[in-house]
């Protein structure tokens, strides 16, 4: 999801007490020696972090929205949100098409049993 090549060499230096994660984030980062951005990013990279303790959905999500606002990515969660949407709603027109014509099948076949 992140590349560290989206970062700037500024940026990955940065400790991680200066990219607005809340303190609980943070120690818990810490605990598991993560000093900088880049070590965050290293960590997200090789899904190291989902083994860290105490980092559960909200903090994923906490680093994630962090991340994607460093990375200069100004996809938002409610972006995400309507693309994801957007796209469900496509599938399920999709799919009353589908469901239209094999109504239309079965009808068919109700009417050539009626006949019989």
């Amino acid at each position: 999801m992140f590349n560290i090549k989206n970062f700037s060499e500024k940026i990955l230096g940065t400790d991680i007490c200066e990219i607005g994660l809340t303190t609980r984030t943070r120690n818990c980062l810490r605990q598991n020696d993560v000093k900088t951005v880049r070590d965050l990013v290293n960590a997200w990279q090789s899904g190291e972090i989902q083994y860290y303790r105490n980092v559960g959905p909200a903090t994923k999500q906490e680093i994630t929205d962090i991340l994607l606002n460093l990375s200069g990515n100004t996809t938002t969660k409610t972006q995400t949100l309507h693309e994801a949407r957007k796209l469900l709603k496509q599938q399920i027109a999709a799919h009353e098409q589908e469901l239209q014509k094999l109504r239309a099948q079965l009808n068919l076949l109700d009417q050539g049993n009626n006949n019989k």
